[in-house]
């Protein structure tokens, strides 16, 4: 599997190559914004976002970490996991359209970390694609782009794409920060967190909490327990009719994480009942 990057989160804030469009880099390690086109720009965020973006990233591991996970407890790869790329065009409103970015971004890192190149590749033209749209694609490197796409033809290029994905990282990471772009930020953070836990919790499905499935049941716990950090986003900017939107559509999912954050030994009801909050937000965002 490829190697645990610095993160996506989320996250996620965090995710997969949809970390174009936004970044995670550290709460006492890590932080999260959305990329735009200039080099520079003035950092305008209040100090409760500033923190909630710093702190978005803790317990939300990148999704080619969770995809190691599932690895790890003997699941295999399933296409039926992710939202088709060939949807791309069936969203319209830049609401659904950063949802869904974020949505791409963590399919993305769950196809790479399969090494499911083929896949990988529908997806980096519909996350820039959508980047496009969303106005937000010059914050990558095209020539960098350009070589991701050469890589992900390629056999056994999984880890190449991870090292030019943190490449671009680098880059762009001085062009984060912004009250404009944390709007679109917190769009996309949410829909790749809300894409990590489907995965994770719909390829576990029944399986019970043991030596080998141990490692995946922490995992979704700590992306669980990090919907508190995306909550404080979102109030903090909820005069924003899109947060606002989002927040009543997450209102269950909210509810459900704050009483699994005191039980960090999740069993398989607790997983069940995720999925299933999950699925019934994931399915009106995705159509």
């Amino acid at each position: 599997m490829i190697k645990d990057r610095k993160i996506f989160s989320s996250i996620s804030l965090v995710c997969g190559l949809c970390y174009l469009t936004f970044l995670l880099a550290s709460c006492g390690g890590k932080h999260q914004d959305v990329l735009l086109d200039e080099e520079d720009t003035t950092d305008t965020l209040t100090k409760i976002t500033r923190s909630s973006l710093a702190c978005i990233s803790i317990n939300m591991p990148s999704p080619i970490k969770v995809t190691e996970e599932i690895s790890g407890a003997g699941i295999g790869y399933d296409r039926t996991l992710v939202n088709p790329s060939s949807k791309l065009s069936s969203y319209s409103t830049n609401y659904q359209k950063a949802l869904n970015l974020g949505i791409y971004g963590t399919d993305l890192g769950y196809v790479t970390g399969f090494k499911q190149m083929q896949d990988a590749l529908g997806y980096v033209g519909a996350v820039k694609r959508m980047s496009e749209e969303l106005g937000v694609s010059g914050a990558y490197d095209e020539k960098i782009l350009k070589r991701i796409i050469e890589n992900l033809s390629k056999a056994d290029s999984a880890e190449a794409v991870a090292e030019l994905i943190d490449e671009v990282y680098s880059k762009a990471e001085r062009n984060l920060r912004s009250k404009e772009r944390v709007e679109v930020a917190g769009l996309v953070i949410a829909g790749g967190w809300l894409e990590g836990l489907h995965i994770a919790t719909t390829a576990l499905g029944t399986m019970a909490r043991n030596d080998k499935s141990e490692n995946l049941y922490n995992r979704i716990w700590e992306q669980a327990y990090a919907y508190r950090y995306i909550s404080d986003l979102f109030n903090d900017n909820i005069k924003n009719a899109d947060f606002l939107k989002l927040t009543e559509a997450f209102k269950d999912i909210q509810i459900l994480c704050k009483t699994l954050e005191g039980k960090p030994k999740l069993n398989n009801t607790d997983i069940l009942l995720l999925k299933a909050k999950i699925t019934e937000a994931r399915n009106k965002i995705t159509g």
